[in-house]
């Protein structure tokens, strides 16, 4: 009854191959989402990811999945121009890839396998091996967006973790037109399947694998029947924390939770931990992809990672860095005043107030008279002090002011590793007479390790200064570097004008950026002392001269231009006369120099054959390259990322092209 009040329909497409009615999963696992693309892929080789699993029909067998934006053909892979796909494996967990499933030249037929190259790349390149007897299939009748590849549990030794990359190509060794999924190897526990089953009540994620509780709330709480000081700063910014969560067709909410994450979590590039209810993302348990929309509505991509279904709860993965909220404080009892913000009938950003109606300490269940309704569901119900004291969970129909929270203790061991459920509500009632307390920052305790040890000072230090810019600018390249070398966190003070992610910061609107970078040290360092980043983003720049169309890849994927700057010459939107750009932009970890290539001369022809290389490749410094190159009108100018020629933004200079248009596509 509970999943008809509150949620919308769900509707979801699970990737299974086709099995008998009885088949199940012994394990199954699957990547986070690929979204980002070379801008010259083909939407039939373009592929979103990568499932892993065992099934119980084949119980000796590793199966993979690789998965496509669109059904796969029978002769994809048969097309006498060397299209193929293929999984690769790092076997020894050394982000090093040792062999490689391929599809060979036969076509697919029905639902039946076929037989898949197997290749040995421990020497670096693909050489054909018989050591497995490696398999392939997909579903033609069933309209599969995936192919499945097998090989026997006892062919390869292997790590008990594994990381795994698909990948598709439509023209072998064009270097164009290929796709990876995900970004970089996926690291895949071959032990312990994430489900055990299709339809099962709660995930396997291993205890030690959790994010954990921290030291981080407030241990007392002053008049909390009383509103807040100033409601509209702390609503300002608790926001930052909540997000939407899209499953499917549905929409729920979900909120930033302050928990450290398991090295497993953090080596896999996630930073963020969202909360929300399991009935919200029942759908998605199966893909484990899903979307998170930000409270500055950006779109990100994210991953359930593990749920209780028996307590609604559910914990899901970002690699979004989003402000966290505390909730571990004082036990919430009748007649606290207490908010709720979240995304009531897919409209995000919505707050409501009223009071605890009801708690029951035993259940961890309280009642609000907040008004609460379907798409609330995951969001927070906190008190006058931002702390988060549970879940907006449920409604009863046709009674207004009566919603059900699922308490901050219900996510313990499931969710989240907590010493004791009865540490997360716990604390007292300080004297009315006192001041409001303000959560604080709490850093959780460190091994002392050796008592003689002098800990060293250590700072953090950027690699240029950042003044005043306009927004128009969408990226500035910046390095960050401990004396430590240790990793260095990052927080905006507002994620609606400007944000730190991938060595870079991102400018969203006009405002003022605040961003701290921090490092806590440890047992040979100490904490370093924050270094605080503030400049103004103005607004965008209303004369500027050249507007093209701009495809962007992937910021992890290659090379990428942040700014283009007229230099001298001819407008190339209003003629094919040549004209002199200065292009700066950013570099991937993997990138040396970046070469700029078009497809027409210096005359505005185009060439016979496609695009040409044109001057020098320019150098890859601290991430970052710059350089001129000239142009014509009706020019399509891009670059590629060397040694590995990966194709990053492309530009279009069309003649007599809208100067107010401008479209970015990430």
């Amino acid at each position: 009854m509970r999943r008809a009040f509150l949620v919308l329909v769900l509707v979801s497409s699970v990737f299974f191959p086709v099995f008998p009615a009885h088949a199940a999963w012994l394990q199954y696992q699957s990547s986070p989402a690929d979204i980002f693309n070379s801008p010259d892929i083909l939407p039939e080789y373009d592929i979103t990811g990568i499932n892993f699993g065992v099934s119980d029909t084949n119980p000796d067998e590793y199966w993979f999945f690789v998965q496509f934006t669109k059904p796969v053909s029978s002769n994809l892979f048969a097309d006498g121009i060397g299209s193929w796909a293929g999984v690769f494996l790092d076997t020894n967990d050394d982000n090093k890839i040792d062999y490689s499933l391929e599809t060979d030249d036969n076509p697919y037929s029905g639902n039946y396998y076929k037989g898949a190259k197997f290749s040995d790349r421990t020497t670096g390149s693909p050489i054909s091996s018989t050591r497995c007897a490696a398999q392939t299939w997909t579903n033609l009748a069933a309209q599969a967006n995936w192919i499945g590849f097998s090989i026997k549990k006892n062919c390869l030794s292997m790590n008990p973790n594994i990381r795994l990359q698909a990948y598709s190509d439509h023209i072998s060794n064009d270097k164009a037109q290929f796709d990876y999924a995900p970004e970089a190897l996926w690291r895949v526990s071959i032990d312990g399947g994430s489900i055990s089953s299709p339809g099962s009540s709660s995930s396997t994620v291993t205890t030690g694998q959790l994010p954990s509780m921290n030291n981080q709330g407030a241990s007392t709480i002053t008049s909390p029947s009383n509103p807040p000081e100033d409601l509209v700063s702390l609503a300002a910014e608790t926001t930052k924390s909540v997000v939407t969560v899209l499953c499917g067709n549905g929409i729920g909410s979900g909120w930033s939770i302050n928990a450290t994450l398991s090295s497993a979590n953090t080596s896999d590039g996630f930073k963020s931990y969202v909360i929300t209810n399991h009935h919200v993302i029942a759908d998605c348990v199966s893909s484990r992809n899903i979307f998170l929309l930000l409270s500055n509505q950006t779109k990100v991509p994210a991953y359930v990672y593990t749920w209780d279904e028996a307590n609604d709860v559910a914990g899901i993965l970002t690699s979004t860095v989003i402000p966290p909220l505390n909730w571990r404080g004082v036990t919430p009892q009748q007649g606290w005043w207490v908010a709720a913000i979240g995304s009531p009938l897919g409209f995000p950003g919505i707050l409501t107030t009223g009071i605890v109606s009801s708690v029951n300490a035993q259940t961890n269940l309280g009642t609000t008279n907040a008004a609460i309704n379907p798409g609330n569901s995951g969001g927070p119900v906190f008190d006058r002090t931002g702390r988060v004291i549970g879940l907006a969970t449920a409604k009863y129909v046709n009674s207004e002011g009566f919603g059900i929270f699922h308490g901050a203790p219900l996510l313990c061991q499931k969710i989240v590793v907590c010493q004791g459920s009865n540490q997360v509500w716990s604390g007292t009632i300080a004297p009315s007479n006192s001041s409001t307390p303000k959560p604080t920052a709490s850093p959780t305790p460190k091994p002392s390790g050796n008592p003689n040890l002098i800990k060293k000072t250590q700072y953090i230090n950027l690699s240029r200064e950042v003044s005043d810019i306009s927004a128009s600018a969408k990226y500035i390249a910046l390095t960050t570097k401990a004396d430590s070398g240790l990793p260095v966190t990052s927080l905006s003070d507002d994620l609606s004008v400007c944000d730190y992610e991938y060595d870079q910061i991102v400018l969203y609107s006009q405002g003022s950026c605040t961003i701290y970078f921090d490092q806590e040290g440890n047992e040979y360092w100490n904490a370093a002392s924050p270094t605080v980043l503030r400049f103004e983003v103005l607004a965008p720049t209303a004369n500027k001269l050249i507007k093209p169309k701009i495809t962007q890849a992937s910021h992890t994927w290659a090379g990428f231009i942040t700014t283009y700057e007229w230099i001298s010459g001819a407008n190339p939107l209003k003629s094919n006369k040549l004209t002199t750009l200065r292009i700066s932009g950013m570099c991937t970890n993997s990138g040396k120099t970046i070469q700029g290539w078009k497809n027409t001369d210096a005359k505005g022809k185009r060439y016979p054959n496609g695009s040409r290389p044109t001057g020098a490749t320019w150098k890859c410094v601290d991430g970052g390259f710059e350089g001129n190159v000239q142009i014509s009108g009706g020019t399509r100018f891009y670059i590629a990322e060397l040694p590995k020629s990966r194709i990053g933004t492309t530009i279009e200079f069309k003649v007599n092209q809208d100067l107010d248009f401008i479209e970015y596509v990430d």
